[in-house]
């Protein structure tokens, strides 16, 4: 397969005000190597009046579905390359974003450069109080007797599992893969665009994740393959049939069959297994159903939220509202939640409550510069395997079906929620130190 040099670049201006901007351009090369490659894939397929399918000649195709073609081409640029690529660079210069940005413009023909405009809100932040000097009064643990005993249970049965588990085993269901994708020429298998997206996916048992099962079951991290799969297809391209041909890098495995004690170590930055069961025992302590590392974190960022003060404009809490409620609508329980009297107003309460805390981790994230490697997203994604472990997450992960088909996840989704999880749990640990700590949980980590 011959790799083509990547093919964009992201530039971002000097914000107005509150509103920050950036333009990425696609060059004109892979445009119009794009475009053709569409236009040729489709003109095989449609069948035009007074043509034999997959005879219609290019130059008549052009003219009757040039419009079209373009804005294909903006939707799947869109999806595959541009909008990472402009998530990437905000990264890079430590941009703190309010809510998302929003794609403002699209200039796109085959003959020139493609150009994707983006704005966004960013909001100064200035706390009363530096945050290093804050401390909080950590509440302790429960006391019942097999607490201690639940957590060794548990970290015995997935050393068990652990130690079962080969390394070259396939992949499974349930599994989370990490994997790399490019669109390649179908007939040179050259590389279009020079760009490789990293994706995350869930494996699915169900019939619907066929396509899923079909593409990875059995295949194992570092395998290279080519791919015209649907269900790539359809996640990049929403608004049209293709048959595009793809390069796919599995990249790396998270198995559902074990949980790994080294990812929870990696993840929070311990070493002893003293340590391990400290933490553990922050999920498996729980009163009235809320577990002591929910209490500790929402303490952490309510003091937070008092000393950074954030005056919200409407529109980006309006944007939030409206990602809550279609996040809401895809659960079984929307319509007993939409008859309740108060439910919009709790929409907005929770979306300010949102966008609070993710701005000020994000701010205290990049002014620390919170490095983010793939070892710590495989160790974020290990702790989604089993119920328990997912109470060490507070940031909302998107609902990862659709339909009851599992969909893939742009890296740098993953990429943020742990630069803001790890951001916390640095947080949460020197403001608990600072107010004394877990009592019950040293008086443990000294027996």
């Amino acid at each position: 397969m011959v790799v083509r040099e990547c093919s964009l670049h992201c530039t971002i201006e000097q914000p107005e005000g509150q509103q920050g901007k950036a333009q990425v351009v696609v060059k004109q090369s892979s445009v119009h190597a794009l475009y053709e490659q569409a236009l040729n894939r489709q003109r095989r397929s449609v069948q035009a009046r007074g043509f034999p399918r997959g005879e219609v000649p290019a130059s008549y195709f052009e003219k009757t579905y040039r419009v079209n073609l373009i804005e294909h081409l903006k939707e799947f640029l869109f999806n595959h390359c541009v909008a990472n690529t402009l998530y990437h660079e905000i990264d890079l210069q430590r941009i703190v974003v309010a809510g998302e940005p929003q794609l403002s413009s699209i200039d796109l023909d085959p003959g020139r450069d493609a150009k994707f405009m983006f704005t966004w809100t960013q909001l100064p932040l200035a706390a009363r109080t530096h945050w290093k000097e804050l401390s909080i009064k950590a509440p302790d643990r429960r006391n019942y007797k097999d607490l201690d005993k639940q957590v060794e249970l548990f970290l015995e049965e997935e050393t068990k599992k652990t130690l079962n588990f080969a390394k070259e085993n396939a992949i499974n269901y349930h599994d989370w893969i990490l994997f790399s994708v490019s669109i390649i020429d179908h007939e040179s298998h050259e590389e279009l665009l020079g760009y490789h997206e990293q994706l995350w996916l869930k494996i699915g048992r169900e019939e619907i994740d066929r396509e899923a099962q079909l593409l990875f079951l059995g295949k194992k991290a570092g395998d290279i393959f080519t791919s015209s799969s649907s269900l790539l297809q359809g996640y990049f391209c929403k608004n049209l049939d293709t048959d595009y041909l793809f390069s796919v890098e599995i990249l790396a495995v998270v198995p559902h069959s074990h949980f790994s004690i080294d990812r929870l170590k990696n993840h929070f930055g311990i070493s002893t297994e003293q340590d391990v069961k400290r933490i553990l025992i922050e999920i498996f302590s729980h009163r009235h159903d809320i577990s002591l590392r929910r209490e500790t974190v929402e303490a952490t960022l309510k003091i937070l939220t008092k000393q950074f003060p954030i005056s919200l404009p409407r529109q980006i809490v309006h944007q939030q509202e409206m990602y809550i409620l279609r996040e809401v609508q895809r659960t079984p329980d929307y319509p007993v939640y939409r008859l309740q009297k108060d439910f919009r107003s709790k929409i907005n309460l929770l979306a300010e409550k949102q966008l609070r805390e993710a701005l000020i981790v994000d701010h205290i994230s990049q002014a620390e510069a919170t490095h983010i490697v793939e070892e710590d997203e495989i160790s974020l994604m290990a702790l989604l395997q089993r119920p328990r472990t997912k109470e060490f997450i507070h940031f909302d992960l998107p609902i990862t079906q659709k339909n009851g088909q599992e969909q893939p996840l742009p890296s740098n989704i993953i990429k943020q929620l742990c630069r803001r999880e790890r951001t916390l749990n640095k947080l949460t640990q020197l403001f608990s130190q600072k107010g004394g700590g877990h009592r019950a949980a040293r008086k443990y980590a000294r027996a």
